[in-house]
């Protein structure tokens, strides 16, 4: 039995996580908590992913099951400041006993990107030319997992695209 999902977040952030198995569960089902709080159960019933945090069939964009009841995914949106360090774990009753696996997500400062710089000079004076500017993430969390701002870092414009004066 195995728990994968994000090790990273930031506040107001949904994560995914999802806990599988190569054996069908006792009642199809996986047992879900938050910081060792029960968080959910979600439940394959005659065919259809049911979760209890909501009380009804489960929305793909919420939770889902396999066809099989081997893997129980779930999203999870994180209310924890940043710094704190969640505690997600797993669990599912086989015939002869109970497994679990945990995973812990960091939850982390939300990144915010430096101003663009200036354009650089068009790269023709005329048929078409290419232009870049470029900007850095503030503050990036030095973890080669995590990454840092959420978009790009450069952007490239089409410049001078008049056709050129033959002599």
């Amino acid at each position: 039995m195995e728990l994968y999902g994000d090790r990273f977040a930031k506040q107001n952030d949904s994560i995914y996580f999802n806990c599988s198995s190569d054996t069908v569960p006792v009642g199809m089902a996986a047992n879900l908590h938050i910081n060792e709080v029960s968080y959910s159960t979600t439940r394959l019933i005659d065919g259809e992913c049911f979760s209890t945090v909501y009380g009804s069939i489960c929305s793909l964009d919420i939770c889902a099951c396999s066809k099989k009841g081997l893997w129980y995914s779930h999203i999870y949106k994180i209310v924890q400041e940043e710094g704190s360090i969640i505690t997600i774990s797993c669990s599912m009753t086989f015939k002869q006993r109970s497994l679990s696996d945990s995973i812990q997500v960091q939850i982390v400062e939300n990144k915010e990107w430096n101003n663009w710089t200036n354009w650089t000079l068009c790269s023709e004076l005329c048929g078409g030319g290419s232009q870049n500017r470029s900007r850095s993430c503030k503050n990036p969390v030095i973890d080669y997992v995590w990454g840092n701002c959420i978009g790009d870092t450069t952007e490239t414009n089409e410049c001078n695209t008049h056709k050129c004066q033959s002599k």
